[in-house]
């Protein structure tokens, strides 16, 4: 549904109500739901997971769209498949977490919406760095505090 990048939540809804598939993935594998939540078109990602869009359905590298809202920094969008539910330590193919990709992004607000969702703050990728690391590689005093203040795994 190439409505979900353009926002017509409008459209969204009159095509899910006529029964287009809400799933049908691009050759790279991105959903509506994905697209959407790149977008941060949080009006049509509550549309789609309304109609029961998967959340977890990643694109061929493994970004998921709650992956994707996290690393963007979407946090209205973040919340929305949290709610629904969502994988929330889904890893893309080289490990990366939405936890992870919001703490090197600096996305406070999204970093703490997955923390108070049970994200496991100490998952680490393929290399072995965790979101604490990462933080503190790039600096981000809030993210490394909000980390080290969250419940342990």
């Amino acid at each position: 549904m190439i409505t979900s990048e353009q926002g017509h939540v409008d459209i969204v809804r009159a095509l899910l109500a006529a029964g287009a598939t809400k799933d049908q993935a691009m050759e790279s594998g991105a959903t509506p739901l994905y697209i959407a939540s790149l977008e941060g078109h949080v009006d049509i990602v509550q549309a789609l997971l309304a109609a029961g869009a998967a959340t977890d359905q990643a694109k061929e590298s493994g970004e998921t769209p709650l992956y994707i809202a996290s690393q963007a920094g979407h946090i209205c969008v973040v919340r929305a498949p949290l709610a629904a539910g969502a994988a929330k330590d889904q890893a893309e193919e080289s490990g990366l977490t939405p936890l992870y990709i919001a703490s090197q992004e600096d996305h406070v607000d999204s970093v703490q919406a997955l923390l108070a969702a049970g994200a496991a703050k100490d998952q680490a990728e393929e290399s072995g760095a965790t979101p604490l690391y990462i933080a503190s590689q790039e600096g981000h005093v809030d993210i490394v505090q909000a980390l080290l203040a969250a419940s342990p795994d």
